[in-house]
């Protein structure tokens, strides 16, 4: 097992900052980088299962090229009162590099996320075969458990979060169920959170939503000064996320079907 190491980048005004306006948010917009980090070293676990198998062993490289790429990957979530969004932040050198793009798509950074309090949204925008679809979320998407575990991130006093969620696995026609783990903090009282982990009584600064990778915070500053205006993603067709995964399903199984045809 590896994890990453990591940093907190928290400067002594960003810190003063946090203690002063903890519950006062109203005024401000707050902007957190988020990076990745792995609970696992998946090489390890496909030298227990591949053998000499030529094609498991392609994807165990291609995994691995993920793996070095994915640490490398910057998120970051800018958020007011009301709404909030979350997205990758160098899209454009994701796309000049191949290897890079393929582990930002893996965990995520196709997808903007958005959500509003006031009009009680939440969705994310994806790109898929040239079209922009804006994927439509419950609003209380997770049922969390909160727990009386506690950790200390950036200087936060943070609460573990668990629940339980199933979902189709996009690509192959079957159901998977997922545990997310988060730590958020109520020092910061808001209920949003990096990649759709949110819903609970606090800023989310950990997060994972499948138990491999994990999201976390790396820099947090508050009374953002930037000029930045948090605006949903429009220009897309609207769907369900259910219709918008059988749709990634059907594809696929179309897809397998003409090549197998053409063997």
């Amino acid at each position: 097992m590896k994890i990453y190491n990591f940093y907190i980048l928290l400067s002594s005004l960003i810190l003063f900052s946090s203690i002063t306006n903890k519950h006062n948010i109203d005024n401000q917009t707050t902007y957190v980088m988020y990076k990745l980090g792995s609970y696992y070293v998946s090489s390890n676990d496909f030298e227990k299962k591949t053998g000499n198998d030529s094609v498991l062993n392609k994807r165990k490289k291609i995994l691995e090229k993920i793996e070095q790429n994915q640490s490398m990957l910057e998120f970051e979530l800018l958020f007011d009162k009301n709404s909030s969004i979350f997205k990758l932040v160098d899209k454009i050198v994701a796309e000049k590099n191949m290897d890079y793009k393929i582990a930002s798509i893996v965990n995520g950074g196709n997808l903007t996320h958005y959500k509003n309090i006031i009009a009680k949204e939440k969705m994310y925008q994806v790109e898929f075969q040239g079209q922009k679809f804006n994927v439509e979320l419950p609003f209380e998407q997770y049922k969390w458990e909160i727990t009386n575990t506690v950790k200390y991130i950036a200087g936060f006093k943070c609460f573990k979060a668990t629940t339980i969620l199933e979902k189709n696995d996009n690509g192959r026609n079957i159901r998977k169920i997922l545990h997310p783990v988060v730590w958020f903090t109520s020092e910061i009282p808001t209920s949003f959170g990096p990649n759709g982990l949110d819903g609970l009584p606090g800023l989310v600064l950990e997060g994972s939503l499948d138990g491999r990778t994990f999201f976390y915070a790396s820099k947090i500053i508050q009374n953002y000064k930037e000029k930045y205006k948090i605006e949903k993603p429009s220009n897309g067709i609207h769907i369900s996320e259910e219709k918008y995964l059988d749709m990634g399903v059907k594809i696929y199984n179309e897809t397998r079907g003409l090549l197998n045809k053409n063997k």
